[in-house]
């Protein structure tokens, strides 16, 4: 039987990345469209799912042009086959709106 692991997104569907918190209000995954990486400055990430060993942070890109709950909740069955643990996906009592710049 796997381990549920609880997670809560942040922001607003649809939207152009996320930021989804565990039941310490840790990040545990951030989801981030490939256009908003591309926008980015910083994030040098390509389309898939890595683990940033230094945050202890997946990174989930997906080439879509918004986030939307149903596209989220597809790509954390995927991260589950990688960890081996399932998800179950809530909403943030304080969420934020991400917006493109």
């Amino acid at each position: 039987m796997n381990k549920i692991k609880k997670l809560k997104m942040t922001g607003y569907y649809p939207c152009c990345w996320d930021d989804l918190i565990d039941e310490t209000k840790r990040v545990y995954a951030t989801i981030h469209t490939l256009e908003s990486t591309k926008r980015d400055l910083i994030l040098k990430l390509k389309e898939g799912i890595t683990f940033d060993k230094k945050d202890k942070v997946y990174d989930i890109v997906i080439d879509v042009p918004k986030l939307t709950e149903k596209i989220v909740k597809n790509y954390l069955q995927k991260l589950s086959k990688i960890t081996g643990l399932s998800y179950k996906l809530g909403k943030a009592r304080k969420r934020y709106m991400s917006v493109s710049v």
